[in-house]
C-alpha cells in the first residue's frame, strides 16, 4: 500500500451529519453539513506536540452549522482534526436536523444584519441631530465629506468648553500627536472648582479612548458627538507648576 493510499485509510471520519465541538470563544457544539474532498490526502503532520500541522497535499474541508445559529465555512481538514477540536459521542444529524439547523442560522444572520443596520441608521440619524443643536452652536463642525483631523477639531472645540465652563481661567490646550492632547493650568488657580477631576469631566465627550479591562487592550470608539466635534484618544489634564 502506497503512502497515499494509507493515509487515507487512516484520515479520520468526515462526515455529513457527524457532531463535531471547538473549544474556541467559550466552546460551541456543531454539526458538519458538508465535506468537500478526500478526507487524509493532505498527508498532514504535526508537530509541537500537536499545535502546528504541516499539510503536503490536498485537503478535504468541512462546512460546520454550529448549534448557536453560526456557520464556519471551509475548514481545513488539518483544523477540525487538531487540538481545538474534537469530535462528540452523539448520534449523526438526519439531513432534515441539519437543513433545520441552516435555516436557524440563515435566520440568525438576517436578524444580526437587520439590527447593524438598524444600529447605522440610528447613528447617522443621531450625527445629523447633533449638527442641529442649539447647545452646541459655538462649537466648530467637521465636514460632511472628506477626511479631517479630528483631534485637532476636538482642540479646537475643547478650548471653547474650557472658556465656557471656567470663564477667567486661561488654559493651554495642545495637541500633542495625532490621538493625544495636553491640557494645563496654572497651579495657582487649582482648587475645588478648577481640578483634574473637573476638568476631565467637562471634556469627557470628547475622549474616544477606551480601556478594556478584563481583555487588557485598548480601542477606539467614537460616537456621533465626535463625528461632529472631534474625538482623541488620550486626554491629559494637569495644572502647571511652571
Amino acid at each position: 500500500m502506497n503512502n497515499a493510499a494509507q493515509n487515507i485509510e487512516n484520515a479520520p471520519d468526515l462526515r455529513v451529519g457527524r457532531r463535531i465541538h471547538c473549544i474556541l470563544y467559550g466552546g460551541k457544539n456543531g454539526t458538519i453539513s458538508a465535506v468537500e474532498g478526500t478526507p487524509g490526502l493532505g498527508n498532514s503532520r504535526r508537530m509541537m506536540n500537536g499545535v502546528v500541522s504541516v499539510v503536503r497535499g490536498p485537503e478535504a474541508h468541512i462546512t460546520v452549522v454550529w448549534d448557536n445559529g453560526t456557520i464556519s465555512m471551509q475548514v481545513p481538514e488539518c483544523i477540525c482534526t487538531g487540538v481545538q477540536w474534537r469530535f462528540l459521542d452523539e448520534p449523526d444529524r438526519t439531513q432534515a436536523e441539519i437543513d433545520e439547523a441552516i435555516a436557524y442560522a440563515e435566520k440568525r444572520t438576517r436578524e444580526a444584519e437587520e439590527a447593524r443596520e438598524a444600529a447605522r441608521n440610528a447613528f447617522a440619524k443621531r450625527v445629523e441631530e447633533y449638527r442641529n443643536f442649539e447647545e452646541f452652536s459655538h462649537y466648530e463642525q467637521s465636514p460632511t465629506t472628506g477626511h479631517f483631523d479630528r483631534t485637532k477639531l476636538a482642540a479646537k472645540n475643547i478650548r471653547k468648553l474650557l472658556k465656557k465652563e471656567f470663564p477667567g481661567v486661561k488654559f493651554s490646550v495642545r495637541k500633542e500627536s495625532y490621538g493625544s492632547i495636553w491640557i494645563s493650568w496654572s497651579q495657582e488657580v487649582d482648587g475645588e472648582t478648577v481640578n483634574q477631576n473637573a476638568v476631565h469631566d467637562a471634556v469627557a465627550p470628547f475622549k474616544t479612548g477606551v480601556y478594556h479591562l478584563h481583555e487588557d487592550y485598548h480601542s477606539s470608539e467614537e460616537s456621533p458627538f465626535n463625528i461632529v466635534f472631534g474625538g482623541v484618544d488620550y486626554i491629559t489634564a494637569q495644572p502647571s507648576f511652571s
